[in-house]
């Protein structure tokens, strides 16, 4: 958790499930992170060029616009260019690999547990560069009491 002086990073989530967006909101907001959502592709660009996040947590499918199309917008103007994204996705052809080449930092396959996404959320912010886009993730266990 970060000292009052500290700004709290900024983490939109993108999902047109909206039980995905209150859950996943639920555990960031606990664990000291501002957030705000989207509940679609357009409306997540939209709202990433007006309040630039720290961090995006995107669905891969969305209606009007997929999260891999969202991140390819932002990466082509320099306003929004830096900002980092995690894909969150049920498709099981969507893989880690992919992800990379599409210029997401991570890939987290849905269902998301809540410490796997803030972990998910922590490790990017941590290691992340505009440089090196992919941020390896730590084998996540069940039995971790992190």
């Amino acid at each position: 958790m970060q000292d009052s002086s500290t700004p709290r990073p900024l983490i939109l989530i993108a999902d047109d499930t909206e039980d995905n967006r209150i859950v996943f909101s639920a555990v960031l907001k606990h664990a000291g992170f501002a957030v705000f959502t989207a509940s679609n592709g357009a409306e997540a660009l939209d709202q990433a060029r007006m309040h630039l996040p720290t961090l995006i947590v995107l669905d891969l499918r969305m209606p009007d616009m997929n999260g891999d199309e969202v991140i390819r917008r932002l990466s082509a103007h320099p306003a929004t260019a830096d900002i980092p994204a995690i894909v969150a996705t049920a498709d099981d052809g969507y893989t880690p690999a992919r992800a990379r080449a599409d210029g997401f930092c991570a890939h987290l396959a849905k269902p998301v547990l809540p410490r796997q996404l803030r972990l998910a959320v922590e490790h990017c912010l941590s290691r992340w560069s505009p440089r090196e886009r992919w941020v390896e993730m730590p084998v996540f266990s069940m039995t971790d009491d992190t």
